[in-house]
């Protein structure tokens, strides 16, 4: 079903997605908790109560899974005109990127689904300028891994750790 935005553009509404938002124009959407109680529609999983929320901890178990491999992080959430990059790491002396997808159900795909071509992209773009902006790190190569995470309401939690996507 079509509907139209303030501004007359057109937009399909599904379930993940919003209106588009006109330039000046506030979003009116509630917070995730107002006070202690939780807003109606919210669901809390693992003390997770929003998607920012949910990210950080998929962020965090993977930090985790790549320490206890040996891998010596280097940044989280470094941040350029052209993205962010979730973790950088060393791996044996070779530099790795790492872009971690969190859900909540596989309902939409697994997590890893999520990557697109073009985030692949962007992420060498990234590893580029995070190489330049840090010349003092040497490493004669670097790759691309991808860590999916998926954290379900009461079942465990699960890891897909994918080496060398890019």
């Amino acid at each position: 079903m079509l509907r139209r935005a303030p501004g007359g553009r057109e937009y399909r509404r599904t379930r993940t997605s919003a209106p588009p938002q006109t330039p000046g124009r506030v979003s009116r959407r509630r917070p995730a908790h107002v006070g202690d109680r939780c807003v109606p529609g919210r669901r809390r999983l693992l003390g997770v109560s929003t998607k920012d929320d949910l990210g950080r901890l998929g962020e965090q178990l993977a930090a985790d899974h790549l320490t206890r491999l040996g891998w010596r992080i280097l940044d989280r959430n470094w941040r350029c005109p052209a993205g962010e990059i979730d973790i950088v790491a060393l791996d044996d002396g070779e530099l790795v990127v790492v872009e971690v997808k969190t859900r909540r159900s596989r309902a939409f795909g697994d997590p890893l689904e999520g990557v697109t071509d073009a985030k692949l992209t962007r992420l060498c773009v990234l590893a580029g300028a995070w190489r330049r902006a840090h010349p003092a790190v040497r490493s004669a190569s670097s790759r691309i891994d991808l860590v999916g995470v998926l954290v379900p309401g009461r079942a465990p939690v699960s890891l897909d750790h994918l080496r060398g996507a890019a």
